[in-house]
């Protein structure tokens, strides 16, 4: 496969998901940030520190104290402060941060079924390998 034939298919790959996911981030202006820290904290099922959080998504703990500051006034998530901790503070997804998850599965949920339409058995088993291989997962 040339590199420009390559670089096409990529750039065409990523401007699908791009233009799907960019409907749910403009409605009413979320980042991938955002999306990301929700589907750390797993629906809402347990509170997460803010330290454990920037740990695991790789940024520093003041970008996560602006985005999660962000997101309690778009009310997607609720945060208390540990009484036993008063420097601790956790976060959980509220309902609303829980729906808009449930968009971006729709996505992705649509975006599975355009590729089984596709791609035969063979197709879809070497696309899944290369997907993870190359980890594409970060455009998101």
């Amino acid at each position: 496969m040339s590199y420009r034939r390559a670089i096409n298919g990529i750039f065409k790959f990523e401007g699908h998901l791009e233009s799907e996911i960019k409907k749910i981030l403009h409605y009413p202006q979320y980042t991938k940030l955002q999306v990301k820290v929700l589907l750390e904290l797993e629906n809402g099922k347990k509170w997460v520190s803010l330290k454990d959080l920037s740990l695991s998504l790789k940024v520093s703990q003041t970008s996560i104290t602006r985005v999660v500051n962000r997101m309690q006034k778009q009310r997607l998530i609720h945060f208390k402060v540990p009484s036993n901790d008063r420097r601790k503070i956790l976060i959980k997804t509220a309902p609303a941060g829980i729906e808009l998850l449930k968009m971006f599965y729709e996505v992705v949920e649509s975006f599975l079924k355009k590729i089984d339409k596709g791609l035969n058995k063979s197709e879809k088993k070497y696309f899944y390998l290369v997907f993870e291989k190359i980890n594409l997962t970060d455009f998101l």
